[in-house]
């Protein structure tokens, strides 16, 4: 496994074309996930992490996104995964096509689900909003992917009820909601027009 994994990790570094990029980090992702060393992983993630961070067709980069949530759900660092749920966040917050948001909310919301799961209570308490916020993205149509991050430390499954993760954050942890609305789109006069 780890010789494929080496072959499959240098064609995906070295790989120009995008689409192939795509079907190569699905592949690797595949290979990744049977590897048993720690360290192995670790590599699989960070050369998929350097992959999506550079890639810029954004459609390619929703199938890098799985890939690296399926690997990062593999690390054993909690930095690690930390790392990886801000990748995730940092691509979906900037995601204006509501197929591809829906892609990386399910990606995110695997990873973070990890996070949440590994977190003290301080930690837990500056996540939550992070996971309720990108909850109220406005191409994120369907929540429950984010929402299920929540469950480690919920105990329990909102589905795609913010109203019921909102109001459990503002008992549990003391969010006041106005911590939740999301910040403005910054291109989002392309989509509806000029405003001048």
């Amino acid at each position: 496994m780890k010789a494929a994994a080496a072959t499959l990790r240098a064609r995906l570094e070295g790989e120009r074309d995008s689409w192939r990029a795509g079907e190569l980090a699905g592949a690797y992702a595949t290979v990744a996930a049977r590897l048993t060393d720690a360290e192995d992983v670790k590599v699989a993630a960070s050369t998929l992490r350097a992959r999506l961070e550079r890639e810029q067709d954004p459609s390619i980069a929703g199938r890098l996104a799985g890939a690296y949530a399926t690997v990062a759900a593999r690390l054993t660092d909690v930095a690690d995964v930390k790392t990886a749920a801000a990748t995730l966040r940092a691509r979906l917050e900037g995601e204006r096509n509501p197929w591809r948001a829906g892609g990386l909310a399910g990606a995110y919301g695997a990873v973070a689900g990890l996070t949440v799961e590994r977190a003290d209570a301080k930690d837990r308490s500056a996540l939550i909003p992070d996971i309720l916020v990108l909850a109220g993205h406005p191409f994120v149509m369907d929540t429950s992917p984010l929402l299920s991050a929540l469950k480690p430390a919920t105990g329990e499954d909102f589905g795609a009820n913010v109203g019921a993760a909102v109001h459990w954050a503002q008992q549990t942890y003391d969010i006041r909601s106005d911590r939740l609305r999301p910040p403005p789109l910054q291109s989002w006069f392309l989509f509806i027009g000029s405003r001048s």
